[in-house]
């Protein structure tokens, strides 16, 4: 049961839920371990709550990065039926398309609930706002915004700017 897994456990978790109004899970961690470490701790409490969460016909939206890339490699295999894993960032910028980094992600997750993977092959980020709104008129790029607004759960990480762990994200 969703409710059960996303019960306070302490008192950040319950702050955070009366502020933002969402369920919140807070993962302790020991301020001692390396950044590294605490972000595997993290991904594998989220890889547990995500095997939990995850049924038959259901889609995962799922926007890459590097915390969802430790995710993905903690996920262990659970074949599904007809789940569906759909790209909810775009993964190209000015230096490289992301392709190959954001395909890896969006595959282990798929691989490991035998799901069917769709890209989302656009820009993380535009120049131009009448470009972003030219690639949105793309009836392939508009299948996969409505398979993004089906989505049944979404995992992505937030990122930081100037963290111990670069956020992919950011640093394209």
């Amino acid at each position: 049961n969703l409710n059960d897994d996303f019960k306070p456990k302490n008192d950040l978790a319950t702050k955070l839920g009366d502020r933002f109004r969402v369920k919140a899970l807070v993962v302790p961690t020991n301020p001692r371990d390396s950044a590294l470490g605490r972000m595997q701790a993290v991904a594998r409490e989220a890889g547990v709550l995500l095997n939990n969460v995850m049924h038959d016909d259901m889609v995962l939206g799922v926007a890459w990065g590097s915390t969802v890339s430790e995710v993905a490699r903690q996920l262990p295999p659970r074949p599904l039926k007809n789940a569906l894993v759909v790209q909810l960032n775009g993964a190209g910028n000015a230096r490289h398309t992301g392709i190959p980094y954001s395909g890896a992600i969006l595959g282990q997750i798929a691989e490991a609930f035998s799901a069917q993977m769709i890209h989302f092959p656009v820009p993380a980020f535009f120049d131009r706002a009448t470009t972003k709104e030219a690639m949105w008129q793309e009836e392939s790029v508009r299948s996969v915004l409505k398979m993004q607004r089906v989505a049944d759960v979404a995992l992505f990480g937030i990122g930081a700017f100037g963290g111990a762990i670069p956020s992919h994200v950011y640093n394209g």
